[in-house]
């Protein structure tokens, strides 16, 4: 069989179900056969896919424990954060928080302040009291997962009153609200997830589920399977955004459902049963378009949404032997022929994937000062192939997306693998099958996403076999997501499928990177290789590590300078306020090549998303570029956005559902300080004139990139640079300034 045809096959059969199902189906919708209450109409429900498969504890909303999975809709509509960032436009959207935090002049105070009105489900107030208690909790056990990183930070937090939070750091850090904001999914910290009222009463707060959730957001949740598959969530008519700003989400219930194998969506999409999912395989994507009511994140083709900010491919347990030897890690890329990889994931519509083989991705601006600026490196370290060997196909997409078709994946190249190999002590042996130094057959445990990330289990099929290819003994495992979550999160795996390698902003590239600091080594980072600890010498604390031969000496001396490097690097990135654009930079490129250096994983690309969204029941939705009001992200935090602003077309019966309510857009509404009354003067003698101090300003220049994409043919990328120059003085940082114009995303 060749080395697609057990996909091929399985393909094959999907799309012989699929169409046979299809023959005997009205493609309009029937009585939906969804989890609702007797006598709820379709047009009052919108229905949402959940990725995750089948869920053993489905009760469990308890967000802040490692390897709990939580996406089952509390994050987009019962959980909300103080910030997001509209990835579309750069703009800091204060939601809970009723404006942009405050900092000092040295960056080691952060005041922030909360939107007054705002009240749990069960009617009581979310007040200052409740981010204050959720910091300390949270930084009281080590078992929760965001304690390393507030006790690297938070010296202390209080209140003022009950609208105001003072944050006191260990030491400066301009971007300290980031860690509060929902960027790319959602926040590091779910600070304001966490009841007072509800929380100070139990009895051990790692263990407790969080059952039933009291939530801040639109929905409460109504119901859910006992079996794992699906939460319907019932609109709040006592929301506090209604009350208070007349925004009221049109659909009655949100439904989130897995409905089984993709077909099974498949079908449901060509039924009008389902209205929003994050993509599907291309042979599935082609059997939902024929529902004419279907579209993607354009309305014509090419449908798929390009700008994913994670990279995709494999990352290494570098506190495994003998994946913490650098050769081996290059060696195993070398093994692999990206383009072909490349092409299995291309679409018959015309979208393709754009080679990203760094950290970053791959904007027009991280292409000009990353990807093209630093080539000649890349090339010597193998990150990517000589400009001659970039194949003609691959350098046409480049082109026409206005990138350096120059810069594209790494050389695919067995012999230089085997070179690298057989020098750090590999041999073959008479069976053709590669051995370790030690005398033990090299056998991989490759662990790959199940189906709830289909495109990424067809890459790790693809990347498994050419390591098969090349004479490793591969055991690929697929467990479902609740496993795939506990195991890569503790590292029991030699090398995984997982997407650590994420990039939203540029060149403010820190909060990106700065979870790779040896501050943040634990036994809980498993899905990133391990790759804080890496060089820190900390294997005896964590599981599954394997004893490891005095050949590995040398290997962990260099890793231990690479440590060092790494981390002054993320130092001083921390203390570089993000308007500092030249400074940015530079530090972004030291990161990417001692990144490179070290290769701690290889990605490939962001995967092409469809992101399907019905129109049959539901419009508004986020197309580009006639309504681009939000990426299409319908599984993330942002997809409260989305809910908010979809409208019902009429064509599905409806009791309950509602036109939605005023934009979902809330006012700026920091206090402003109460002046002091000016006393009636009274005539004084003239004193000698003394220097008047001149208030200390800032001037804050930020390059502001404004990406129109399209992969039409006929249509290229075209990109406006606007530099933007503001001055304020300097007595507290001004966030919507340095967010909306210091910060270039990736869009």
């Amino acid at each position: 069989m060749s080395l697609k045809g057990g996909y091929i096959l399985s393909t094959l059969l999907i799309i012989i179900m699929v169409l046979s199902s299809v023959i005997i189906m009205d493609i309009r919708p029937v009585e939906a056969q969804l989890p609702l209450p007797p006598g709820v109409p379709r047009g009052d429900v919108l229905v949402n896919h959940y990725e995750g498969g089948t869920l053993a504890v489905p009760d469990d909303f308890n967000v802040h424990v490692p390897g709990r999975p939580v996406a089952y809709g509390w994050h987009h509509v019962c959980h909300q954060n103080l910030w997001y960032i509209n990835t579309t436009n750069n703009e800091l959207i204060s939601w809970i928080a009723a404006g942009p935090p405050e900092y000092s002049p040295d960056f080691k105070t952060v005041k922030i302040y909360l939107r007054k009105g705002v009240t749990w489900s069960d009617g009581v107030p979310f007040t200052a009291e409740d981010v204050v208690y959720a910091t300390k909790l949270l930084m009281s056990d080590k078992r929760f997962g965001p304690y390393a990183l507030l006790t690297s930070w938070v010296a202390n937090v209080y209140k003022i009153d009950d609208y105001t939070v003072v944050y006191e750091l260990l030491k400066p850090n301009p971007r300290f609200h980031y860690y509060l904001t929902a960027i790319i999914w959602g926040p590091s910290v779910y600070v304001t997830s966490i009841a007072k009222h509800v929380w100070e009463k139990v009895e051990d707060p790692v263990a407790y589920k969080n059952y039933p959730p009291l939530c801040l957001g639109p929905y409460v949740l109504k119901d859910f399977d006992r079996g794992g598959n699906w939460w319907l969530w019932e609109r709040n008519e006592n929301w506090w955004g209604t009350k208070l700003y007349g925004l009221k989400p049109a659909p009655k219930y949100y439904l989130v459902l897995y409905p089984g194998p993709e077909e099974k969506a498949a079908l449901m999409f060509v039924r009008n049963e389902m209205d929003s999912k994050k993509t599907f395989a291309v042979e599935q994507m082609e059997l939902v378009l024929q529902n004419p009511y279907v579209i993607g994140w354009r309305r014509e083709p090419p449908l798929a949404w390009l700008f994913d900010p994670c990279n995709k491919g494999y990352t290494y347990n570098t506190f495994r032997y003998p994946y913490n030897i650098t050769e081996v890690r290059y060696a195993l890329r070398y093994a692999i022929d990206p383009v072909a990889v490349w092409k299995a994931l291309s679409g018959p519509d015309g979208s393709k994937p754009v080679p990203m083989v760094l950290h970053f991705i791959r904007s027009p601006l991280v292409d000009k000062y990353v990807y093209s600026a630093l080539k000649d490196e890349l090339v010597k370290l193998g990150i990517i192939a000589p400009p001659d060997k970039v194949p003609a196909e691959v350098r046409e997409h480049l082109k026409l997306l206005g990138f350096d078709a120059d810069v594209a994946f790494w050389e695919y190249n067995p012999q230089k693998a085997e070179e690298l190999l057989k020098k750090v002590g590999f041999y073959r042996g008479p069976d053709g099958k590669w051995y370790l130094p030690t005398g033990e057959k090299w056998v991989i445990r490759f662990l790959v996403t199940g189906p709830f990330h289909w495109e990424t289990q067809v890459q790790g099929f693809l990347i498994a076999d050419y390591w098969k290819k090349f004479g490793i003994e591969v055991e690929v495992e697929t467990p479902e997501q609740a496993i795939w979550a506990t195991r890569t999160t503790y590292g029991d795996f030699d090398i995984a499928s997982t997407w650590p390698f994420c990039s939203m902003l540029f060149p403010d590239v820190a909060p990106h990177v700065w979870g790779y600091h040896s501050r943040y080594c634990h036994e809980r980072q498993g899905g990133s290789g391990f790759f804080p600890c890496y060089g820190t010498g900390k294997e005896t604390d964590l599981p599954f590590q394997w004893s490891q031969p005095a050949i590995l000496a040398k290997h962990d001396a260099k890793a231990k300078e690479q440590r060092a490097r790494l981390d002054k690097i993320i130092e001083e990135m921390e203390a570089t306020p993000p308007w500092e654009t030249e400074k940015m930079i530079k530090l972004a490129r030291e990161y990417i090549l001692l990144w490179a250096e070290i290769t701690p994983g290889v990605p490939f690309f962001a995967h092409l998303f469809y992101t399907p969204q019905n129109t049959y029941c539901w419009d508004n939705w986020p197309t580009y570029p006639e309504n681009y009001y939000m990426d299409p992200v319908n599984w993330w935090n942002h997809m409260l956005f989305i809910i908010l602003s979809v409208k019902p077309t009429g064509r599905c019966p409806t009791k309950e559902a509602t036109m939605p309510g005023a934009p979902p857009k809330l006012p700026i509404e920091i206090p402003k300080p109460t002046p002091t009354p000016t006393p009636t003067p009274t005539p004084t003698p003239t004193p000698t004139p003394t220097p008047t101090p001149v208030a200390t300003t800032v001037t804050v220049t930020a390059i502001q990139t404004v990406t129109t994409t399209s992969v039409v043919t006929s249509t290229a990328v075209t990109t406006r640079v606007e530099t933007v120059t503001t001055t304020k003085t300097e007595t507290v940082t001004d966030w919507t300034i340095t967010t909306a114009l210091a910060i270039v995303l990736l869009i």
